[in-house]
């Protein structure tokens, strides 16, 4: 077949156009396949998950990922990702490897995020193991000082009895409240303000010698 070929000046045969397109497409398809066996990262058995939800801003939003990618990125299951496209995060096309879009993939995880949101109304507290915002039992709730501006409302659940925090700053402590009856604590009494004296005082011991010293 060689022999039949139209020959170069050179005298190398020149292969024919369909030839040349076929072999360019050969290879940039297995220089595609290894361009992506390099960027797969597969997530493996001894691999630890991450705990709450998956943050996006590990992602770039320029650059393309498999299944494989996401998953090491965020510490989620390779099966969780493609759950996520089962339920809404759409792929770049229909082809095999799945590839999605860095913009889709943030796009999706925050309004994932917002839609887990829970806003707290006012006298209401997020209970963490019911996950839902609740009233304190009893409508009362404890304001516990943490530095001059800040401090933590304390409550509790009156479904699961477990303590309910809410993180609130002093100048905004009336529209937090509602209706609830807050109790702040009381700075406990100085020494110096004590009319008793303590019992563990040198008192008497010291008018004692302060006496003596005089009598001298």
């Amino acid at each position: 077949m060689v022999a039949n070929l139209p020959r170069r000046a050179g005298g190398r045969p020149r292969l024919a156009k369909s030839a040349r397109t076929a072999c360019f497409r050969v290879i940039q398809i297995v220089a595609t396949c290894s361009s992506l066996h390099e960027r797969c990262q597969p997530v493996h058995a001894n691999t630890k998950m991450r705990k709450g939800l998956p943050s996006h801003r590990r992602i770039k939003i320029h650059r393309s990922y498999v299944v494989e990618e996401i998953a090491g990125l965020l510490g989620v299951h390779k099966n969780t990702v493609r759950q996520w496209v089962k339920s809404g995060l759409s792929p770049c096309d229909d082809r095999r490897p799945i590839l999605i879009q860095g913009r889709d993939l943030v796009s999706f995880l925050q309004a994932r995020r917002a839609r887990n949101k829970r806003h707290c109304r006012p006298g209401e507290m997020y209970c963490v193991r019911c996950r839902a915002p609740k009233l304190p039992a009893g409508d009362m709730a404890e304001y516990q000082w943490l530095t001059e501006k800040c401090g933590n409302l304390i409550g509790i659940c009156p479904d699961c009895l477990s303590m309910m925090n809410r993180r609130v700053s002093v100048s905004k402590l009336a529209l937090v409240c509602g209706r609830l009856e807050i109790t702040l604590p009381q700075a406990l009494q100085r020494v110096s303000e004590s009319i008793h004296s303590t019992v563990n005082s040198d008192l008497r011991e010291e008018t004692q010698s302060r006496a003596n010293a005089q009598c001298q």
